[in-house]
């Protein structure tokens, strides 16, 4: 009598590697089956369906800008917040050479191999405003934060090319005068000639620390606000709109040489 093949085989042989399952195995996969469903829709019913968090592909995640700390502060300085606070509990930094280079005039440190132990000298230096006119006429107020003495004043190019002079003051018979805050007060004026200063260099002051160590710590100076110091009133007008009395700061690394 022939065997009846179903699919392909003969009933009663097994295929290599095949274990036919048993009558416990069919029932198992009968129960789960039937089961999956209603374990899915409960799943999807109560909402625990839970998701991996989605991660940036590695290209974009470089690109990223690291996170800042919450605490850190951000200093509020531009070019002329020079010793001003920062907003952050501590001072803005202040420009190596000169004191506001935006500004009609500004001082300027300068570098003298030559000088003794705590001199200094600065100068001081214009430049003009777009459609405003050149001064004429000075009254200057210089201070500094730490005692000093005004030891020597010389006329600039600027000044010498418009034949303007240094004021005399009687009481001193020097070319300026030490007010009772420190500060120093200079006057320029014209001779027989009434000229434009032309921007460029108007002077070189040499200051001397006083006290006692000349050599302690930084110093800076500073021109005073003096509102109706420059004649044209144009020209003192638009001084006065910049912040002409930003600090010029001596770290004291340049005191000891």
């Amino acid at each position: 009598m022939r065997a009846r093949r179903v699919h392909g085989t003969e009933r009663g042989s097994r295929q290599p590697g095949l274990a036919r399952p048993g009558a416990a195995g069919r029932r198992h996969h009968t129960r789960t089956a039937g089961a999956l469903p209603g374990l899915l829709l409960l799943a999807l019913g109560s909402g625990l369906v839970a998701c991996a968090p989605e991660e940036p592909p590695a290209d974009e995640a470089a690109a990223l800008p690291p996170e800042l700390p919450p605490d850190l502060c951000q200093p509020r300085c531009d070019a002329e917040s020079c010793a001003m606070e920062d907003g952050c509990g501590g001072r803005c930094p202040c420009s190596p050479d000169a004191s506001c280079l935006s500004c009609p005039l500004r001082l300027v440190r300068v570098v003298d191999p030559a000088a003794g132990e705590g001199t200094l000298t600065v100068s001081l230096w214009s430049s003009q405003v777009a459609g405003v006119p050149l001064p004429k006429l000075a009254e200057l107020v210089i201070a500094a934060d730490r005692p000093v003495q005004l030891q020597q004043v010389a006329l600039g190019a600027s000044l010498a090319a418009a034949r303007k002079r240094l004021h005399r003051f009687t009481t001193s018979e020097r070319p300026w005068q030490q007010l009772t805050d420190g500060s120093f007060r200079l006057l320029v004026y014209s001779g027989t000639q009434h000229l434009d200063i032309p921007p460029g260099r108007w002077l070189s002051l040499r200051f001397a620390r006083t006290g006692g160590d000349a050599t302690a710590g930084p110093v800076s100076f500073r021109l005073m606000r003096n509102p109706g110091g420059l004649a044209p009133a144009a020209a003192d007008q638009a001084l006065q709109e910049t912040r002409y009395h930003t600090p010029l700061l001596f770290p004291a690394a340049t005191m000891a040489r």
